[in-house]
């Protein structure tokens, strides 16, 4: 699964080196913009498959990640 993280977001880091350690075959990738001005400058932010995930924080967004990941799993 390839999962897209907007390079201005400040908390991108944490999330993006959770998921490579614990999840290998995610691809994680780091793009100029993945449109979503204004909410990445404050929370965690990814894009998969064209739908955007916005955390609480950190953990948040990690867990909605999973949980999406999960569904496409079991579809």
């Amino acid at each position: 699964m390839k999962i897209s993280f907007c390079m201005y977001n400040d908390q991108k880091e944490e999330v993006i080196k959770t998921l490579n350690e614990l999840y290998p075959d995610f691809e994680t990738s780091v793009a100029k913009c993945i449109y979503c001005c204004g909410d990445c400058a404050e929370k965690p932010i990814a894009r998969i498959k064209g739908k955007l995930f916005t955390g609480s924080n950190c953990e948040d967004l990690i867990a909605q990640i999973l949980s999406y990941a999960n569904s496409l799993e079991n579809k």
